[in-house]
C-alpha cells in the first residue's frame, strides 16, 4: 500500500508526491485486470474501481472500467451504471475517465479528470489458474494503480463546457490535510493544464477526438468482468 510505505503526510517527501511512476503497466497485456484504488492526501481510502487493460499509445495507458463494474469507497459502493474510458498517463498529475458522446447516455460530463498526486503502477500476484475459462480474468497477471485524490477536478460537459470543479473542497482539504505549498501549487497548475488543453482541443482532450473513439472500439471487443 502506497501510503503504508511513505508514512503521514506530514512527513511524506515532495518529489515522490508530485510524480508518476507508471512503468509497471508496460508488462501488461490487453485482457489484464487493473483495478484503480484513490486515497486521500490524509491517507484515507476514497474508492477501488476495477478495469480491463486495452493497450497504451503516446498519451498513456488505457483501460476499460465496464458498465456493471462494482465501485467501492468507505461507507458506499454501487454497480457501474455506464462504462468508462480511463486514461493514466505516463507523466502527469491527473487521472482521465471519458464518457460516450451520445445524447442518451444519462450523464452530463464528456470527459472527468481527476487531479492527482502520487501515480504508481504495481504488478501484483497473478490470478489463479482454472479449467473454468469463464472466470474473469483466471490465470491472468494483475495490476493496482494507487494515487491520491486531490480534489480538483476538470470537466467537459454538456451544460457548463470546460470547468474546474471542487476548488472549495480543495481548499478546506489544503488547510484541513496540510497540503505543502509545492503540492497545492501543482495542482492548481495541473488543473489549469488540463483545462487549457480541453478548451485548444488537444489530445486526447480534443472534441471529437479519434484517439478516444479508438480506445472506445477497442474496449468494446474485450470481455467485461
Amino acid at each position: 500500500m502506497i501510503l503504508a510505505q511513505h508514512g503521514p503526510s506530514g512527513s511524506r517527501d515532495e518529489d515522490w508526491t508530485l510524480s508518476t511512476d507508471v512503468a509497471a503497466l508496460d508488462a501488461a497485456e490487453p485482457g489484464d485486470l487493473v483495478v484503480c484504488r484513490a486515497w486521500k492526501y490524509d491517507g484515507q481510502a476514497h474508492y477501488a474501481v476495477p478495469g480491463t487493460y486495452l493497450g497504451s499509445d503516446a498519451h498513456g495507458h488505457w483501460v476499460m472500467q465496464p458498465a456493471g463494474s462494482f465501485v467501492s469507497r468507505p461507507g458506499y459502493s454501487f454497480f457501474a451504471r455506464w462504462s468508462t474510458l480511463l486514461l493514466i498517463p505516463r507523466q502527469g498529475l491527473w487521472l482521465a475517465s471519458f464518457h460516450p458522446r451520445g445524447p442518451k447516455d444519462g450523464v452530463d460530463w464528456f470527459t472527468y479528470v481527476d487531479v492527482s498526486a502520487a501515480i504508481r503502477a504495481d504488478a501484483v500476484r497473478a490470478a489463479s489458474s482454472n479449467e473454468d475459462d469463464t472466470i474473469p480474468y483466471a490465470g491472468k497477471q494483475s495490476f493496482e494503480v494507487n494515487s491520491f485524490d486531490m480534489d480538483l477536478d476538470v470537466v467537459d460537459s454538456r451544460s457548463r463546457g470546460v470547468f474546474v470543479d471542487d476548488e472549495d473542497e480543495f481548499e478546506e482539504h489544503r488547510e484541513l490535510f496540510r497540503y505543502p505549498p509545492a503540492v497545492a501549487a501543482a495542482m492548481t497548475e495541473a488543473a489549469a493544464v488540463v483545462a487549457r488543453a480541453m478548451r485548444e482541443d488537444t489530445p486526447p482532450f480534443d472534441d471529437p477526438s479519434e484517439t478516444v473513439a479508438h480506445w472506445w472500439a477497442a474496449g468494446h471487443t474485450k470481455e467485461t468482468p
